[in-house]
């Protein structure tokens, strides 16, 4: 199997596949991240190390369900925290947002729809089944014996579907078919009551709304006061939302959201056309010494750096 090592975050976040995907550098311990694909039957795996928190909001692909597996680090999905026993079950089409603020380890699995519970192709999907993103929380051994596979799974030998151990590789298909069918038709817990008091749904729909505002604001974004007005909600009621749903209060968030912003532009510009003042001024930061501070706190570099890299900047390293 080969595990791709990424320089850049952003080159690891392009890497990540199964959703469509909007990936945020929230915090960083160390430049490090790692992702590994591979396919078990028409299952698809992907393993992710990454040295840093990330914000990750996107949508599950039409053509399959999505579960996410967190194995190290405290994970957030859709405001819930995920425990020792929870994975996060994704249906076909389903918006999502997993946020972690340190270092930490997944794995997900993705599973077409077009593949039945045997893994043999079916007809077409079922469009009037329910559909949603919920947090399922496994029996002790049953968690054990998942998180067991997919270590197993993580460091087989590169070609065990074909090798001397095919045998073994149809036993850990077979194991992972029937832990993936027993997933599928499990039903979440009740989820844990929101910090606000509002239901889930109702709380899903207030992030929808702050998504969309923010992306309305334009480069320099928007306000605290404007996302509580959007909402109809306190500012207090606004907090508690953003740190369950993104693990950091609206204006880390949105600080956490322009330096990203900022990040993209100076990796894509031409030194020689381009500067950091009229990137970081386009994004409403005005201060450059502040600015260039916590930027480099952030990514680890200057923005400087960041700029002057992009000429140089090489494909992402993979062994």
């Amino acid at each position: 199997m080969t595990v791709r090592k990424f320089r850049e975050f952003e080159a690891y976040a392009a890497a990540v596949g199964d959703a469509d995907l909007q990936m945020m550098l929230p915090r960083l311990k160390r430049p490090r991240w790692e992702l590994s694909a591979f396919y078990v039957n028409q299952l698809h795996l992907q393993f992710g190390v990454e040295g840093g928190g990330v914000i990750a909001e996107g949508t599950a692909l039409s053509t399959g369900r999505f579960l996410y597996v967190p194995l190290s680090g405290l994970h957030h999905a859709n405001g819930i925290p995920l425990g020792t026993h929870s994975i996060f079950v994704i249906d076909p089409g389903c918006e999502f947002t997993i946020s972690v603020l340190e270092e930490h380890r997944w794995c997900s699995i993705y599973i077409p729809s077009d593949v039945s519970n045997d893994g043999v192709i079916e007809g077409e999907p079922d469009d009037t089944a329910p559909k949603g993103a919920r947090v399922v929380e496994l029996g002790t051994h049953e968690i054990g014996a998942l998180r067991r596979l997919l270590l197993r799974l993580r460091y087989a030998d590169e070609d065990w579907p074909n090798g001397a151990n095919a045998d073994a590789a149809r036993s850990l298909r077979a194991e992972l078919d029937a832990v993936c069918r027993r997933i599928s038709i499990s039903t979440a817990d009740e989820a844990p009551g929101a910090a606000t008091g509002r239901p889930l749904l109702v709380r899903s729909e207030l992030a929808r709304i702050v998504r969309d505002r923010i992306e309305c604001g334009g480069d320099e974004g928007v306000t605290i006061e404007e996302l509580a007005v959007a909402t109809d909600v306190s500012q207090r009621t606004l907090r508690s939302l953003f740190l369950e749903y993104f693990g950091v209060p609206p204006r880390r968030y949105l600080l956490i959201r322009r330096l990203n912003q900022v990040r993209s532009v100076l990796r894509t510009s031409e030194p020689d056309e381009t500067t950091v003042t009229s990137v970081a001024a386009q994004f409403g930061f005005w201060h450059l010494g502040r600015f260039a501070g916590t930027y480099s706190e952030l990514f680890g570099e200057t923005p400087s750096a960041t700029l002057h890299q992009a000429r140089r900047r090489q494909p992402a390293q993979c062994i």
